[in-house]
């Protein structure tokens, strides 16, 4: 659900929004869990915070939400119950083999085939690899 000027915010949302101040408030998709971390095509979009902790403006929606990737990732986490699902780039998809220094972590997934909220960083993620792996897929 999205919110328009004229329509008041929820209080969890001027809760946050205090919280935040000179911030963002984020939308997310409400299939992943809020204080876990939320890959970048599950965040619906943001609101800007001013300086007094109050949202400023229209909603601003990210360009990369993707209903198809949040799909793609609880589908690979219903296929593998207490093992993990991992946190890779969704222009990736079209990648066979992704190396380990491009994939940024994992999360646990519970015997339902539900992602949890703790995230494991993968120590061998190097920021460079991944940039010039998306780089190569776009070019080509």
């Amino acid at each position: 659900m999205f919110w328009s000027k004229k329509q008041k915010h929820p209080q969890s949302l001027v809760e946050e929004a205090k919280n935040n101040p000179n911030g963002f408030v984020y939308q997310i998709d409400s299939r992943f869990h809020p204080d876990g971390r939320i890959p970048l095509f599950a965040i619906k979009g943001a609101w800007k915070v001013d300086a007094q902790g109050c949202i400023e403006g229209e909603f601003r929606p990210n360009q990369r939400y993707s209903e198809k990737n949040i799909v793609r990732l609880l589908a690979r986490a219903k296929s593998n119950p207490n093992g993990r699902v991992l946190d890779i780039d969704d222009r990736l998809d079209c990648v066979e083999y992704i190396p380990a220094s491009c994939i940024a972590g994992s999360w646990p997934v519970n015997g339902q085939g539900n992602i949890g909220k703790e995230y494991n960083p993968n120590p061998k993620f190097v920021q460079e690899h991944l940039k010039a792996l998306i780089a190569k897929v776009e070019r080509a």
